[in-house]
């Protein structure tokens, strides 16, 4: 039987889309780059401090202050002689949590190029509103997805992965050995395309990565350039190392707030090519994520579904490395830590509840995707999900408005588009006794 997987699906969707001079009424409505405002990040941020990164002009200078004299520590400038745009990333200390600070970039002259409003980020709260974003391809931008989920104020949002196609030049120009003259171009243009990055009011984000944007479709540990592309990653994405921030191996990264674990996990630099016996996650990091779970509270969060077998064809843990993701279920049973899951890639989002007989207490797993990206209407029926709660192929985000406790999880799943809430359900990971309150 001929296996077809899901991005060739989607491929011979825009194909025919082509042919039929687009079937896809959004298409057409691809903004030009941004000429006014500048790209801004605002990335790690706890009670004290928060990081960013800006993507300006080389030819132009630029300064940098904070109102209210607070401290700006420049961090590291990144720049390419193959490109007109550098990025540079900086860290404001001495903040206090639930005050707004205003960020202002100056040009050489003195005249105000632009300005955010930004917020330190208290860690220690048990309740947090988190947003979940992936697929964001800057060739199907929807502002207004964007402008919801900057309405919902989220505390925190999590990309990922897909967070930039890089082996896409246009909507139909795909790009097969993707090269980090390249990565860091398509990094550039979908900083200066994306109305997150130019908001009045920033948001902190966290992030990892998928196929797309570590070097092209399907990509494993096989690529040739994921040394460049991880050093791409790192300059964009503001994720330098905190005490509630710790770096693991590839792009990995550990977040502890909220009294739970947010484990960003690398599913490319150590891929193998899918298979039984093979790893998606790699022993190295295998190792790490395990000697950092805790019997408490945590999320882990990846490009590709955790468990998704329900579905051939579909890159998924669970349906393509069998005999791993048995391994990988074991080690987080053993370790005592109350685990959900969040994933993106497939475009289409949903809910699934995790029955107990995989960990030993019920839990689930929130998919976002995508919040631009190819898609149409219904995607989400060509496949029957046992665990499915709700789903939706409108472009889209997840948010997840949360409590933790030394118990486990409760709360709220939404599915935001730019017309409003699609759908939401009250998800929770526990293990014993549990309070059925919703947040």
């Amino acid at each position: 039987m001929m296996r077809i997987r899901r991005r060739e699906f989607l491929g011979w969707l825009a194909a025919a889309g082509a042919a039929a001079k687009s079937s896809f009424s959004y298409a057409q409505s691809n903004p030009p780059t941004r000429s006014g405002g500048l790209s801004i990040l605002q990335g790690m941020t706890d009670e004290v401090s928060a990081q960013f990164s800006i993507v300006l002009p080389r030819a132009e200078e630029f300064t940098l202050e904070v109102v209210g004299g607070k401290t700006i520590s420049l961090l590291q400038s990144y720049s390419r002689t193959t490109s007109e745009y550098l990025v540079r990333k900086f860290m404001v200390s001495d903040l206090e949590p639930g005050v707004d600070f205003t960020l202002k970039i100056f040009r050489a002259n003195g005249e105000l190029a632009d300005e955010r409003v930004f917020r330190a980020l208290d860690i220690s709260r048990s309740k947090a509103k988190i947003a979940f974003i992936s697929c964001a391809m800057d060739h199907l931008h929807k502002a207004e997805v964007w402008d919801q989920l900057a309405g919902q104020n989220p505390d925190i949002c999590f990309f990922l992965g897909d967070n930039v196609y890089a082996d896409r030049k246009s909507l139909f120009e795909k790009v097969k050995d993707v090269d980090p003259v390249l990565l860091w171009n398509r990094y550039v243009e979908t900083r200066n395309k994306v109305s997150f990055y130019f908001q009045k009011r920033l948001t902190p984000t966290l992030a990892t990565w998928d196929d797309h944007d570590f070097g092209g479709n399907n990509v494993d540990k096989s690529y040739p350039h994921s040394a460049a592309s991880k050093e791409i990653f790192e300059t964009f994405f503001a994720q330098s190392s905190r005490p509630a921030l710790a770096a693991g191996p590839g792009i990995a990264r550990h977040f502890a707030a909220f009294g739970a674990d947010f484990f960003l996990l690398d599913g490319r630099s150590f891929r193998d090519a899918p298979s039984p016996g093979g790893r998606i996650f790699g022993e190295e990091q295998e190792a790490w994520l395990y000697g950092r779970l805790q019997p408490r509270p945590g999320i882990l969060l990846s490009g590709s579904l955790f468990f998704g077998a329900y579905a051939e064809g579909l890159d998924s843990f669970e349906g393509e490395y069998q005999q791993n993701f048995a391994e990988f279920r074991e080690r987080i049973r053993a370790s005592g830590a109350i685990a959900a899951f969040a994933s993106g890639d497939v475009h289409y989002s949903e809910i699934m509840n995790i029955e107990p007989e995989q960990l030993g207490y019920p839990t689930f797993e929130l998919v976002s995707s995508s919040i631009h990206s190819l898609t149409f209407p219904g995607i989400h029926d060509r496949f029957t999900n046992p665990r499915r709660v709700h789903a939706d192929s409108t472009p889209n985000f997840m948010l997840l408005e949360a409590e933790f406790s030394h118990s486990g999880i409760k709360g709220e799943a939404i599915c935001w588009t730019g017309f409003g809430d699609q759908f939401r359900a009250g998800v929770e990971a526990f293990r014993g006794n549990r309070n059925t309150n919703r947040v």
